[in-house]
């Protein structure tokens, strides 16, 4: 198992992949950060809303990044793939974001990198292998 997860990171695919999720978390975090302290949003939409974004950033850098020779067919037919392929990684990162936020009291932004790290590898395998899956 280890070897598997050392292995990981010397494939060129999934080292792009987690520098686009690191932009991903800036998005992430920035948006969760403007909805829920400058507009007020409640935790709930202001949630939503930061990972839609960074769904969104990191479909357009995945696209012409990292997996730039991986898909077939339009860009809007991708973007419907990859953004079914990542829906479990937001279903993840959004229940952990409200649950340890609202049931254990922890900081919004705490929960929402802890919700991101457990959903990474979900969007990692869901989207390789089937948004962007090899020609």
């Amino acid at each position: 198992m280890i070897k598997k997860i050392i292995k990981l990171f010397y494939n060129k695919t999934f080292v792009k992949f987690i520098i686009v999720g690191l932009s991903g978390i800036l998005v992430n975090m920035m948006f969760l950060f403007l909805f829920k302290q400058v507009f007020t949003f409640e935790l709930w939409l202001a949630g939503i809303m930061a990972i839609e974004l960074s769904v969104i950033s990191n479909f357009i850098f995945n696209n012409y990044w990292t997996f730039k020779n991986n898909h077939e067919g339009s860009m809007p037919f991708t973007f419907i793939k990859y953004h079914l392929s990542v829906f479990l990684g937001m279903l993840i990162n959004y229940i952990i974001l409200i649950i340890l936020t609202k049931q254990f009291g922890i900081v919004y932004w705490f929960s929402n990198l802890i919700g991101i790290g457990f959903g990474t590898i979900s969007n990692y395998l869901f989207s390789s292998q089937w948004a962007w899956k090899k020609k």
